[in-house]
Order: C-alpha cells, then structure tokens, then sequence
C-alpha cells in the first residue's frame, strides 16, 4: 500500500477487535459490521464467496435481505478503512472479483499473523538447540493476547473459530512454559502456572509443569497435592486415572529423582519439561531405587507435611476455643484438602499415616458428625468397612 493517501491499518483479533491507522483507533460501525469484518479478518488475504461470508455472520437461517445487508456493511467497511478514496474508483483493500471478497492485509497488520509468525521461529529456534531465542518468540507471541478471540462478537462461524483459536493460544503457552523450564526459570512460572491449572484443571501438560516447577522451587509437597487434585478432577469429570506419564512424574517427585533437578546453569536443555519415555526409569519398579530410600523420602514428606498443617490445625483449635464451630470446620476442611497430598506418600510409613489421621480426628471430634464424616472422607482416612457405620451416623447429624 506503499505510496498511497491512507496510512495501512493494522487489526486485532485476539482480544476485542480493533482496528488501527497510525495512532488512532477506527469507529468500526454497528455489530452485524463487525462481525462481518471479524469473518474477513479470519479469512484475511484469501478469497470468500458471498455464500460462505452470510453463512459465517447470520448462520444457517439468515434474514431475507441478507445480500442487501452484507452489500451495506461491506460499503460502510470501505469507508472506514479508506476514507481518502473516491466514491467511484474501486477499492484497494477490501475488493471484489469472481463472485468473491478479499480483504487485503500488509505483512505484520494483523496480530493472529504475527502470532503464528513468531510461534514458527520459536519451534525453528527450538529445533536448532536455541532455547533462549525460543523463549523471546514465544513470549512475544503471548503478549499479543488480550482476551478470547474477536471477543463479545458472535455468529456460528465465530464461536467455532475463537474456540480453535484458544486452543492454539494455550499450545504455545505450554511450549513458552516448556522451553523457560528447561532454562531453569521455574520460580518465574509457578503463579501463571496455578492460574492456567486452576482454569484448564484437566489439562495434563499443565498439571505436570506445575508439579515440576514446584518441585524445582523446593515445594515438594505442594507439587504432590497438585497431582492429587488434578487426579481427582479426571476421575470426577472423565471416569479415568493420570495418564501414565504424570503418574510417573508423581513418583519421580515422591522419590526426590536426581533427574527433576532444574538444568544446568548454563541454560542447556540437558532436560525438557516433564521426564517421559523409555530413558527415564520408573523410580517404583524393582531395582531402580531400594526400599530403604523410598521411605526416608516418605518419611522427609510426611514431616513437611505435618508442619505445613500445623498453621491450619492451631487455627481451627482456636476458633473451637472461642466458640466458632462453623469457621472452624472450615479450617478443618483446608486441612484436609492438603490431607489428600499427605496420604499419597504415606503408605509405606504406616506410623506417621497413624498419628495424622488420629490428630486430624481429635480436631474434628469437636464438629458435627456429618461434617467431620465429609471431611475424614475426603481426607480419604475412613476405612471401607467403617463407611456404612459412619454414614449413618451422619445422616442422623
């Protein structure tokens, strides 16, 4: 567009759509506009058929003068993006031929372009052993996000696209995540990777760089209850175990494995991300650690983990003092979320198993029987033939 009397507009998709010239942000016109340039946006420098574009902005059932429509909105788009140009001579970015529209967009104009620009030089610069490179691309790739794509517009067309591209999105932030671990920046990533987890609880790949990164960052504990959670959320929502990779992370963690330790100073990719594969050897079969190990390291989580619930047990007993049955539970209940990590790692040390569950029930003799039954249950320290009795204590609570 080099030489001519408008300055080239650059556009945003992944967010709320925007268009700029220069500076100055566009008046885009009214929604069904929009959402008409959105659909050429997603089709950018490629033809579409008339057909197609009112199928992709009114779906299946349009209104009856949907060509007229599209015909006023594709006017008042040309308009905008080129208010120099003569009412007759024809259009230069937005053009019509052979019963098709194209919208024309400069190389770099369009933010969605850019992000699978510099997504391609990060796998590139991966490839070649160039993390650091990597890195840059793929942070500079997330930063083009502001939000769902094409956001607070809809048609049917739209909806399917912005969900694959919230897909996309979230690849490249698992490889950002992936590559700045294998750099060692695992204290820079654990708060985003609690956000993402919390959003995408049934997403693996980020369960197990969250587990890692803690792990790296010498939360050991935490980095068990989290496989716990997203354990449970599996079961809840799918009916199906961890797969067998972050089952055996679980237990590379519960072992301390040397080979979870963060890379080498110098930033070499000695270990990308989660250890997976036929080279990393499972810490639980025979011969590759002895039993004698594995229960220090029970032993030296089970400790951790009784003086990380030592806050909450002093609070709940407090409230019981005062009085407040109701917010202690509460507090009982935080106890025994991170319970479940605790039990995970206690079962070949039967002893700390045994003075656990009988302080969580000293606390909770002091609630109701319905409440301290929903929390010893999901604390998971209630025997299977003591379930029947205990329920129907409860129901009776």
């Amino acid at each position: 567009m080099t030489g001519q009397a408008d300055p080239a507009v650059r556009f945003e998709v992944l967010g709320q759509l925007r268009a700029w010239r220069g500076e100055t942000r566009l008046r885009l016109g009214p929604l069904q506009q929009r959402v008409l340039l959105a659909v050429l946006l997603l089709h950018a420098n490629r033809p579409i058929d008339r057909a197609r574009i009112i199928n992709a902005v009114w779906g299946p059932a349009p209104p009856r003068y949907a060509v007229n429509l599209l015909q006023r909105h594709v006017s008042g788009l040309r308009r905008i993006l080129e208010p120099a140009r003569p009412g007759r001579e024809p259009s230069e970015i937005l053009t019509w031929a052979d019963g098709c529209y194209v919208l024309t967009v400069e190389p770099g104009a369009l933010d969605l372009a850019v992000f699978d620009r510099e997504v391609g030089r990060a796998r590139t610069a991966r490839a070649s052993g160039d993390l650091i490179g990597a890195s840059e691309a793929l942070h500079a790739a997330s930063r083009l996000w502001r939000g769902p794509a094409c956001y607070g517009l809809a048609s049917p067309f739209l909806d399917a696209e912005r969900n694959r591209l919230a897909e996309r999105g979230i690849t490249a932030v698992q490889e950002r995540i992936e590559v700045d671990l294998a750099l060692g920046r695992h204290l820079d990533v654990v708060a985003e990777l609690q956000h993402l987890v919390a959003d995408h609880p049934l997403r693996e790949r980020l369960c197990g760089q969250l587990m890692v990164a803690l792990y790296r960052s010498g939360r050991q504990a935490e980095a068990l209850c989290t496989f716990q959670e997203v354990r449970r959320h599996l079961i809840d929502e799918l009916g199906i175990e961890p797969a067998p990779e972050l089952q055996r992370l679980q237990q590379q963690i519960l072992v301390g494995d040397p080979a979870l330790g963060p890379p080498p100073g110098d930033g070499a990719p000695a270990r990308r991300g989660v250890p997976t594969g036929p080279g990393v050897s499972n810490p639980m079969s025979a011969g590759a650690v002895g039993r004698q190990r594995q229960a220090a390291a029970c032993h030296e989580q089970a400790m951790r983990l009784w003086r990380g619930l030592g806050d909450r047990y002093d609070e709940a007993h407090t409230l019981i003092r005062l009085g407040d049955s109701h917010y202690a539970a509460g507090a009982l209940d935080s106890a025994g979320a991170a319970w479940r990590g605790a039990l995970s790692i206690l079962d070949d040390v039967d002893r700390f198993a045994d003075q656990l569950r009988a302080r969580l029930d000293e606390l909770s003799q002091h609630c109701s029987p319905a409440r301290r039954f929903h929390t010893l249950e999901r604390a998971g320290s209630i025997r299977a033939e003591d379930r029947s009795t205990t329920r129907a204590e409860a129901a009776w609570a």
